[in-house]
């Protein structure tokens, strides 16, 4: 057993039987061991470990027993985990990259940011939207609200991790801030002002930090809707509603035109929350998934065994040596200036099915479209919340196959060229800076781009398409050139031509 020296239990000198009796020399021996201590203590700059040795079991059982007393007391102070936890902290390390893509600017929804000095002025406009809702055509009233809080405030706080706040004030939360989310997804903005409020709160509702469990907004809804007057195409369910004033906003602004349509048959399970919702509309379709998974990665990667890789977050230009086939391909990311090198043309898909909708053939590569306006705050949060989902981290492989195709403002300015990447501010290194910090810190897993990367790589491999691409890049990348090198060509062949008329007659001549 190892003890540092400066223990107390370190005071207590052995007994003088636990050692024989040393001679002269043993002695000279042993002070200089106490001088290397001392020198090695000096060293270190602090105290080291060594063996301790006991006068009988009693004393070691004795410390073992204060030992497991300590670990024990430790883990009785650890408070349980939350058994339906969705809404997390986002890590230190992540926040860190990018503060603004986590920290709402706006408004505070839930627990973990009501408290912000800079997010108070807001709570005037929550309660104001608040009574807007309660004047609403509907028989619910305040105390309504609130007692459908009050029945689910247990499963509410199971939601949050490391929650410490009293309950009377989380009913409270819970019922003001659904309330207000309510009524910015029924109000129709009448007004500039109204307008800007919605377009500006839209970035802070899709915060993994800013979240309201899923089912807390279909109760509130559910009351509100209750025995009132409302038609039958009002009658909807909460998800209803945001799928049809909320959802097509974020997908507009992740996507551009060419979206994803916010009617797909999504999964029917419950979302944990809205960022969970929209994650649901990014993310294939089951059926596509259980194609994917039919398609066996044996067939075209040899020796691997499973699809399903982990890559190093620290390294963006990584190499999966590991996963080779039998000609000694392995799966790489490449920037798209290097993969124009190897003769790849880029295509935009005007109709994706999910953000995983990435197709390679005959040297073609086609990606859904980017728009880079709040595209950060979005895709930041959806991958932090996949860090700590339990479900295949999607957006993170999709976020992580983009990062490797823009390396610099150069594989910015490739792609805008192709439609792929559309800037409505920010100039490429600010686009290619968004990109490079969006898998930082995180585990990224390589499975629905894995048969992609391995054909790209491939095809790069091959030397003639290398070759090709290199006397396009060359000699034929602008009309001038192009012009150059048929001046130069047909000059050639005048130059031959007049070569063998003037050689003629001498040819005549020697016959």
């Amino acid at each position: 057993m190892l003890v540092p020296y400066s223990l107390p239990v370190m005071s207590k000198k052995p007994t003088t039987d636990i050692y024989p009796q040393k001679s002269d020399t043993e002695t000279e021996e042993m002070d200089d061991g106490k001088a290397m201590y001392a020198d090695m203590q000096e060293i270190v700059g602090g105290d080291i470990m060594f063996p301790m040795a006991y006068s009988n079991g009693t004393e070691k059982e004795q410390e073992d027993a204060e030992v497991v007393g300590v670990i024990e007391q430790t883990l009785n102070e650890v408070p349980p985990r939350p058994s339906d936890c969705s809404i997390y902290r986002v890590p230190t390390m992540l926040v860190k990259v990018n503060p603004a893509a986590y920290i709402p600017h706006m408004v505070s929804i839930g627990p973990f940011h009501h408290d912000q000095q800079h997010l108070q002025h807001m709570e005037a406009y929550k309660m104001q939207y608040l009574k807007d809702f309660l004047g609403r055509s509907s028989p619910g009233k305040l105390k309504d609200y609130v007692k459908a809080m009050t029945d689910l405030v247990e499963r509410a706080y199971q939601c949050y991790l490391e929650l410490d706040i009293e309950r009377k004030i989380f009913v409270m939360m819970m019922a003001v801030d659904g309330c207000f989310i309510l009524e910015l997804l029924l109000r129709e903005p009448n007004t500039e002002s109204d307008a800007k409020f919605s377009s500006l709160v839209l970035g802070d509702l899709i915060m993994l930090e800013n979240q309201l469990p899923f089912f807390v907004l279909e109760a509130l809804y559910q009351v509100f809707i209750e025995d009132s007057d409302h038609d039958a195409a009002d009658k909807r369910t909460v998800r209803d509603l945001i799928c049809k004033n909320y959802v097509p906003q974020i997908l507009k602004l992740l996507l551009g035109e060419d979206t994803i349509s916010s009617s797909r048959d999504i999964e029917q399970t419950e979302p944990k929350h809205l960022l969970d919702l929209v994650r649901q509309f990014l993310i294939p379709l089951p059926k596509q998934m259980a194609s994917n998974d039919d398609k066996s990665v044996h067939k075209t990667v040899g020796r691997t065994t499973s699809r399903l890789s982990f890559a190093p977050a620290y390294n963006r230009r990584f190499c999966l040596g590991g996963h080779l086939d039998k000609d000694n391909v392995g799966i790489r990311f490449r920037s798209a200036t290097d993969l124009e090198k190897g003769n790849f043309k880029f295509k935009k898909n005007n109709n994706p099915t999910s953000l995983l909708d990435i197709r390679f053939a005959n040297g073609v590569l086609t990606i859904p479209g980017i728009t880079c306006h709040s595209t950060e705050v979005i895709l930041h949060n959806l991958v932090a919340y996949e860090q700590f989902s339990d479900d295949y981290s999607y957006i993170t492989e999709y976020a992580a196959f983009v990062d490797g195709l823009i390396d610099s403002p150069k594989d910015v300015e490739l792609l805008q060229m192709n439609g792929i990447v559309e800037t409505i501010i920010g100039d490429p290194k600010g686009v290619a800076r968004l990109y490079n910090n969006l898998v930082k810190h995180t585990a990224i897993p390589l499975y629905y781009t894995f048969t992609v990367l391995h054909d790209m790589e491939q095809y790069y491999n091959q030397p003639w398409h290398r070759w090709k691409a290199s006397l396009m890049l060359d000699y034929f990348h602008t009309p001038w050139s192009l012009v150059s090198v048929f001046v130069a060509i047909i000059l050639l062949i005048l130059t031959f031509v007049q070569t063998y008329y003037t050689a003629l007659p001498f040819i005549k001549y020697s016959e």
